[in-house]
């Protein structure tokens, strides 16, 4: 019998394209600013893996994206990757490491919310406008957006945020081109799931222009699929509550993968990513050791109707 604890999932991502003989390692993870015994669990795995960076897919401040609240949501079990440091949990980093997005916790909800994003802009230093942004270590760079439908650069793919994201992907040369933002495209999230009719709008042409994979959050579970040769990556349960996929839109892992969102509180569902070559990635379920293949153009994946596909029948 496993130890009873809440199931969380965090990515772990080790790359190993000429960047030194120890690679890149990169954490991420998603929905976990509540400050809660959770949120500290999966801090401490996170840090033990010593990541070069981190990466959020956005509500890094539950419940409403408050000044009083970031610190302790965030700076609390992140300060020693955050640079400058504005809180009093530590001296925090010599250059900074911690790489967020903007959830609609952080800045818009409820909406309106009489701060907006100004909390979250003061808080951390980011490069660009810090709403959207790029950075590049190594072999791999990565591409921040903000999904949230109140941009003032907009928030579909012919918005000049579109543009941005669209320009910058053509010039970069990473082996690896990771974009991520809060609002998934496609997910079996009951809340904000493809069948609630959200995220539509973030249905960007990631393929076309040279994304390696794309990764969100908002759902508060775990998927992974392929549309239209990209693959997708839902994020949501890095510490906050959690929420059951419905059977009718549930998606089936590839065989060897232990399911990691599932009814039952005692699953734990961690997870590592390696890319061990220019052309895949391996996943590593952090606590239950299981691994899955995901090649840069996977070649076998699911859809949304929970069966596994490949690039042939991806349409259909």
């Amino acid at each position: 019998m496993r130890t009873r604890r809440c199931l969380f999932s965090i990515f772990y991502l080790l790359l190993l394209c000429g960047h030194g003989a120890s690679g890149v390692v990169i954490g991420v993870v998603g929905d976990f600013g509540s400050g809660t015994s959770n949120e500290l669990a999966v801090a401490n795995l996170i840090k033990s893996w010593n990541p070069d960076f981190i990466m959020t897919v956005g509500d890094n401040n539950y419940p409403y994206g408050q000044a009083a609240t970031i610190d302790g949501n965030v700076g609390q079990f992140y300060h020693d990757y955050i640079y400058p440091y504005p809180g009093t949990y530590g001296a925090g980093a010599s250059s900074n490491r911690f790489f967020p997005t903007v959830g609609n916790h952080d800045c818009c909800f409820p909406t309106p919310t009489p701060t907006g994003y100004d909390p979250y802009l003061a808080y951390f230093t980011l490069p660009g406008n810090e709403r959207y942004y790029n950075y590049r270590y190594g072999p791999v760079e990565i591409f921040c957006l903000n999904s949230n439908p109140n941009d003032p650069d907009g928030w579909t793919y012919d918005s000049a945020q579109g543009a941005w994201l669209q320009s910058h992907l053509a010039s970069s040369t990473a082996v690896w081109r990771l974009v991520y933002f809060h609002h998934p495209p496609y997910s079996s999230g009951a809340l904000h799931g493809t069948a609630t009719g959200q995220g539509y709008y973030m249905r960007w042409p990631f393929k076309e222009w040279g994304a390696t994979a794309v990764l969100s959050g908002h759902d508060h579970i775990y998927e992974r699929m392929l549309r239209d040769g990209m693959t997708y990556i839902v994020n949501g349960i890095g510490g906050d509550r959690i929420e059951i996929v419905p059977c009718r839109l549930a998606l089936r892992l590839p065989v060897r993968a232990a399911p990691p969102v599932s009814p039952q509180p005692a699953a734990v569902g961690g997870l590592r990513h390696v890319a061990q070559a220019a052309d895949r990635l391996l996943e590593r379920g952090a606590a239950d050791q299981v691994d899955l293949v995901l090649r840069h153009r996977p070649r076998r994946e699911v859809d949304m109707r929970g069966r596994e596909h490949g690039e042939d029948d991806a349409a259909a």
